[in-house]
């Protein structure tokens, strides 16, 4: 996250320093394959955490059915629509 730009759109910084454990996000990564899968790996994990509150995170990323990123999303646990 560059804090200069991204402020002003509603960034709160960078997700994979950050450590929710209640609230709505939207996460709109790169369209790199890697950081697709690790943020999917990410946001099982803060979903998975016990004694977690309310957290639901709105992933905006490019329907690659052939990239692990997709499978790990498409296929979490936690999906409720796509």
């Amino acid at each position: 996250a560059f804090p200069d730009t991204d402020a002003c759109f509603g960034s709160a910084g960078d997700f994979f320093a950050a450590y929710p454990t209640e609230g709505s996000f939207q996460a709109n990564p790169p369209f790199v394959p890697a950081v697709v899968a690790r943020l999917a790996r990410r946001i099982d994990r803060l979903l998975g955490r016990a004694g977690a509150g309310p957290l639901s995170f709105a992933v905006v990323v490019p329907a690659w059915r052939e990239d692990a990123g997709w499978a790990l999303l498409s296929a979490s646990r936690f999906l409720r629509r796509h």
